[in-house]
C-alpha cells in the first residue's frame, strides 16, 4: 500500500496519537465543558479497511458502527441533502474518534471535503448545550454554516474554520439525554475493551 494511500485510509494517526493524549479523561465524559474538543473526525475511503488499521496499528477500539446512517432534515450550504454515509466511532482516553465514508455523490460536507483536500483530517467536534447559540457564535465570527440535521435523539451542526484546521470543519453536537447514555456506554466498553468484537453496531 502506497503512502498516499495508506494515509487516506487512516485519517491522520499521528494528530489523533498525540491528542489523545492530552484529551481530557473525565468521570463522565458528557459532562465536559462546551469548549472541550471531544471528538476528532476522519474521512476515510473504506470504513472497514480503516477501522483495522486504527485498531491493529493503534489499538483503538472496539468500534461501533452506523452504516448507512440516514440523517433526519438534513440541509447543506442552504439546500436539502441526504447523503449516503457510514459512520464509525470509537475512544482513546477521553477523546473519540469518528470516521466517515460517504458511499455516493450527494454534495455534502463529504464530498466538499473529498473534492477540495482528498481524505484525512474532516472535523473537531464540541458538544453544544444550545445548537442555536453556538451556530450564531460561530456565525458572529464569520464562520458560517455549512451543514445541520437532526438525528434520532439530538441536533447537529458543522461550520466552517476559515482555515484554522487546514481546511477542516467544526462539528457542534448538541447535548441530549439518549447522546449523554451512548457516549457514556462507549467511552465505558473502550475502557474496559480486552480486544475481542473490535467492530460492533450502535445502531442496526
Amino acid at each position: 500500500m502506497n503512502l498516499s494511500r495508506r494515509q487516506a485510509l487512516l485519517g491522520s494517526g499521528a494528530l489523533a496519537a498525540g491528542l489523545s493524549g492530552c484529551a481530557k479523561t473525565p468521570e463522565a465524559v458528557f459532562d465536559i465543558a462546551d469548549r472541550h474538543i471531544y471528538q476528532l473526525g476522519f474521512l476515510v475511503e473504506d470504513l472497514d479497511t480503516a477501522m483495522q488499521q486504527w485498531i491493529s496499528q493503534y489499538g483503538v477500539g472496539p468500534f461501533f458502527t452506523a452504516r448507512h446512517f440516514q440523517f433526519l432534515k438534513p440541509s447543506y450550504r442552504g439546500t436539502a441533502s441526504a447523503p449516503d454515509v457510514s459512520l464509525a466511532f470509537a475512544y482513546s482516553g477521553g477523546l473519540m474518534l469518528e470516521l466517515i465514508q460517504q458511499h455516493d455523490a450527494t454534495p455534502s460536507v463529504y464530498t466538499e471535503m473529498r473534492q477540495q483536500r482528498g481524505y484525512g483530517f474532516h472535523h473537531i467536534a464540541f458538544l453544544s448545550s444550545d445548537l442555536d447559540t453556538s451556530i450564531a457564535r460561530s456565525q458572529q465570527r464569520a464562520l458560517p454554516l455549512v451543514f445541520r440535521a437532526d438525528y434520532p435523539g439530538g441536533r447537529l451542526a458543522y461550520c466552517e474554520s476559515r482555515g484554522l484546521l487546514g481546511g477542516g470543519f467544526v462539528e457542534y453536537v448538541e447535548r441530549s439525554d439518549t447522546q449523554r447514555a451512548l457516549l457514556d456506554m462507549m467511552h465505558k466498553t473502550a475502557a474496559d475493551w480486552d480486544g475481542s468484537d473490535a467492530v460492533r453496531p450502535l445502531m442496526p
